[in-house]
């Protein structure tokens, strides 16, 4: 639902009378200061990943509700503040949630549920541009109409409708934590749960608990100098981020 400013911007701009500078000044300040959060969110937010991916998504769903509920408030520097909490809650999001499908999904559907997290985030901007389509012409209403003066609190209160939703789900339908991370942390109990609604049998539960690796804490901490310019990986992440830009 980041793309929810992007439809707002132009109702919100009138409503509180910007000029046409203003108004693009404003615009961009909003979205650089969301992108600035998400990127904070995604560079920092491994630092909490020893607590586990789903309390990691949990968190990120707090922060986001936080940065949702801020956003709501009618000030500009509030708002500010706000799409910048969103943001990293966006950032934290583009971390775990990939890392959670990744290492709970079975290695038969491994590949096509990875794909998951870029259809929902596809999905999210659908949703926020269609919704936006009541707004309408903001040159053609009126400054005192509802879609000028209240339409806005629905598109920036959007997601914490979904939000609200995944925290229902994540404690009523799934509220284990990924096999990777139960095994690291030796609760074979809620492990051998998990993985025997996973699959069918026993025999093969047992099977994939077994082909669970196990990396020491010591080699799974990498500090972004290693990744960069480190001789191992910076090959990788140098082609890796230009890839991302373009």
């Amino acid at each position: 639902m980041i793309g929810s400013w992007n439809v707002a911007s132009g109702a919100y701009g009138k409503k509180d009378g910007w000029d046409d500078d203003e108004q693009t000044n404003k615009v961009l300040i909003i979205q650089s200061l969301t992108t600035a959060g998400a990127a904070v969110g995604a560079l920092f937010s491994g630092n909490i990943a020893f607590l586990g991916r789903w309390n990691c998504i949990m968190i990120a769903n707090l922060v986001l509700c936080v940065g949702v509920g801020i956003t709501l408030i009618d000030d500009f520097v509030v708002l500010c503040i706000g799409r910048f909490i969103y943001g990293i809650s966006v950032g934290a999001f583009s971390v775990f949630c990939p890392k959670y499908i990744s290492e709970t999904a079975p290695i038969e559907v491994k590949g096509p549920a990875g794909a998951l997290s870029q259809v929902c985030i596809t999905f999210g901007i659908l949703v926020a541009f269609t919704v936006g389509l009541g707004i309408g012409d903001v040159d053609e209403d009126d400054v005192d109409s509802f879609e000028i003066q209240d339409y806005w609190y629905i598109l920036f209160a959007l997601p914490l409708i979904f939000s609200t939703i995944q925290i229902i789900f994540l404690y009523c339908i799934f509220p284990y934590d990924t096999p990777v991370s139960l095994k690291q942390n030796g609760n074979l109990e809620d492990l051998n749960k998990l993985m025997n609604n996973i699959y069918k049998s026993e025999e093969i539960a047992n099977e994939r608990i077994g082909q669970i690796l196990i990396v020491s804490e010591e080699n799974s901490k990498q500090t972004y100098g290693s990744l960069c310019c480190g001789p191992r990986y910076r090959r990788a992440t140098w082609v890796g981020c230009t890839l991302s830009i373009f």
